[in-house]
């Protein structure tokens, strides 16, 4: 069963995956620069501001740079999933892929605050593992309070809802003559 979820969460493994989403570039860029550190990166943020989209579009640009099969996405709130911990994830992913222990891989956990063992877990791969961690959590205060072990180990990314001029790039809106500038750091659409 845990195969089947696996797969069914990974399409890449089997095809070509381009999600086809809209890009915030100032957060995937952050993101991105982060695939060098050794860090646990934790995204944070309220519900459907695009956590997920933002991992997913990581994904595609990894997907252009490494195999697919050293990358793993896994929505932790998925039914079927209860009874089986982020190790145990981690080692069937390995089983199906016949990865071996030192293989470098890219683990996407969405909604890692389901597992509630996911602090001890997540430091134990940073301690032990080889592998780059993404995880994702809606409650981002909860997530703040519980990331203790991960002190040290851990980098905290708050997507926040879109911006204006998000929101009009979204929208596909394009305004006659605007003009941008900048003034203490905020964009201003003029």
């Amino acid at each position: 069963m845990l195969r089947d979820i696996l797969f069914k969460f990974n399409p890449w493994w089997e095809e070509s995956f381009h999600p086809g989403l809209i890009e915030r570039p100032d957060y995937l860029n952050v993101l991105y620069r982060s695939l060098k550190r050794r860090s646990i990166e934790l995204i944070t943020g309220l519900r459907r501001v695009g956590k997920t989209a933002m991992m997913k579009m990581l994904i595609e640009t990894l997907l252009s740079k490494i195999e697919s099969e050293t990358i793993l996405y896994v929505s932790l709130d998925a039914y079927g999933l209860e009874s089986y911990s982020l190790h145990d994830i981690l080692e069937e992913f390995r089983k199906i892929h016949k990865h071996k222990r030192t293989k470098f891989l890219y683990l996407f956990f969405d909604e890692v605050i389901t597992k509630s063992s996911f602090q001890q877990e997540l430091k134990n791969f940073y301690d032990s593992e080889s592998v780059k961690v993404f995880a994702s959590a809606s409650q981002s205060g909860l997530l703040k309070d519980q990331r203790a072990p991960l002190t040290g180990r851990s980098r905290m990314h708050e997507i926040l809802p879109l911006n204006f001029t998000e929101y009009l790039d979204f929208k596909k809106i394009k305004l006659k003559n605007r003009k941008t500038t900048y003034w203490n750091n905020t964009l201003l659409i003029l």
